[in-house]
């Protein structure tokens, strides 16, 4: 019981004329700083109003039309207000003083809030008060039929939209192979993952210099199924004898399917033929020279003919040397001069003398041959015959 008696609460703040009757019936006006002893019920009338702390966060309001008695938890002393709305029209605090001198529960001339408490009990705490309202009373009109007997589900719609996917973007890469073999042209794609399709062709632009005649002509339409990435198509060239240099032509792609876009849609296919293309035979069109001895007198010029063979329609580099030759070798520089004079033989050119670039002339195309005219030294020494090689 010593939680019972400690317990009280405190008037915070009064507003208007609040009256408390205490647990023997005697009635007093509700003053600020006031204690509200267990048992005691707040009286507030309309327009009035009363906050009583029982040593929680927040004082407790006890609004208008309304009484609270303060009642006591016995096992935890903790203290609590019981809400009951009054009629200030028709309240009547002899009656209560009556009820409570007669040994009533006051509270039973009071009416029940909406979602109150009943009396307290012996415990000294009210049970909760289950409300007798009809769902007619205290539900929101919906606006329509809420009967479930009238429901009709809805047919199942799958309206779930398609997984946003990168258009297909399409590129193609150069090729170069020795004349004469297959090249192989890869397109690629990226983004899209459906089944598409994208034309390709080969030509000869205006940068080119391949002729019809130099690799076979190509069209066709690829098909990417889903998920492939990527797809080949081949361009036969075709072989000769001719050195022509590096030719040219174009792959070029068009028309792709969907929303297909190009990103690189042009390759150049390089076609070589002076060996030096890929695999391990490369093609190489490039004439041959072959070099005749030759013998003078010592102080005179010698003079070496080579012969071309082989056809070409571009100016090509050929590379000579001179060099010492054993037994009876002859010394650069002191047997012969460590220099060469080329002159060409045959075609437009005929006759033209070349320029040494180093070690290298370049021969016009028509030309059939050349002479190497390389000057010998005259001494007073008896050496014999002395030799030197030209390549």
């Amino acid at each position: 019981m010593e939680n019972v008696e400690a317990a009280k609460g405190t008037v915070v703040s009064v507003s208007g004329e609040v009256v408390v009757v205490d647990s023997k019936g005697v009635e007093r006006v509700l003053q600020s700083g006031e204690q509200v002893n267990p048992g005691d019920m707040v009286i507030v009338p309309a327009n009035s109003q009363a906050e009583i702390d029982l040593g929680k966060a927040e004082p407790e309001t006890v609004p208008a039309d309304t009484t609270a008695i303060l009642e006591v938890d016995p096992t935890t002393g903790e203290i609590s207000l019981v809400f009951h709305s009054v009629n200030a029209e028709t309240l009547d605090v002899a009656d209560i003083q009556a009820a409570i001198l007669a040994g009533q529960d006051p509270t039973q001339i009071l009416e029940e809030t909406a979602a109150g408490n009943t009396p307290p009990t012996s415990s000294g705490f009210s049970e909760f008060q289950a409300v007798d309202r009809t769902a007619e009373e205290v539900l929101a009109r919906a606006g329509y039929d809420t009967n479930p007997e009238n429901w009709e589900r809805e047919p199942y719609v799958d309206d779930e939209g398609e997984l946003f996917v990168l258009p297909s973007e399409y590129s193609v890469a150069d090729v170069s192979v020795s004349e004469g073999g297959l090249m192989t042209f890869t397109v690629t794609r990226t983004g899209g993952t459906s089944e598409e399709t994208i034309d390709f062709s080969t030509g000869i632009d205006a940068i080119d210099n391949a002729e019809a005649n130099d690799f076979t002509s190509t069209a066709g339409t690829l098909t990417f199924a889903t998920g492939e990435t990527s797809k080949t198509f081949t361009v036969q060239t075709t072989q000769d004898d001719v050195l022509e240099g590096k030719e040219s032509f174009s792959v070029n792609l068009s028309n792709p399917s969907g929303n297909g876009q190009i990103v690189d849609g042009t390759a150049t296919g390089i076609i070589i033929d002076d060996g030096t293309g890929s695999g391990p035979d490369p093609d190489n069109d490039t004439p041959v020279i072959s070099i005749a001895d030759a013998s003078m007198e010592e102080g005179s010029t010698l003079t070496f003919n080579a012969t071309l063979t082989g056809s070409s329609a571009i100016a090509y580099d050929v590379d000579l040397a001179l060099s010492e030759s054993n037994p009876a070798s002859a010394t650069a520089g002191t047997d012969y001069t460590n220099a060469m004079t080329v002159t060409v033989v045959g075609g437009t050119n005929d006759g033209d003398t070349l320029t040494l670039n180093g070690s290298t002339v370049t021969v016009p195309a028509d030309a059939t041959g050349l002479t190497i005219a390389v000057d010998t030294t005259d001494d007073a020494v008896y050496e014999g015959d002395e030799t030197f090689s030209i390549s």
